[in-house]
């Protein structure tokens, strides 16, 4: 008798991903628990990584990104405290940036040489 995966996708050979953020994944050194926001990007097949940098050191180069972290973040329905889009209790931005892009402009401020 076959063993019944656990897993309801139809390839049997995936790993088990989790259906609200599938392939998503924190980049493995642009991701600061002391954070407060976090940036994600499209990887080439199409899924998000996420960086979270912190607010202050982008705004202190960004006029744009000064800009836009000073307006208030949308706050989920019927909440005053939830944020609409968050990831791992703090702001999340969905920028239309590649992975790779992100990780190039924010390699600027954070490792520089």
């Amino acid at each position: 008798m076959p063993r019944q995966s656990l897993d309801n996708s139809s390839d049997s050979d995936s790993p088990p991903t989790s259906p609200a953020q599938p392939h998503s994944e924190r980049h493995p050194t642009l991701y600061y628990e002391d954070g407060s926001v976090v940036l994600s990007g499209l990887t080439n097949d199409g899924f998000r990584q996420y960086f979270r940098v912190h607010k202050s050191i982008l705004a202190r180069h960004s006029q744009v990104l000064a800009d836009l972290f000073s307006l208030p973040p949308l706050l989920a329905h019927g909440s005053t405290t939830e944020f609409a889009e968050s990831y791992d209790g703090v702001v999340h931005v969905q920028m239309p940036d590649s992975v790779e892009e992100l990780t190039s402009f924010l390699t600027m401020f954070y490792d520089p040489l």
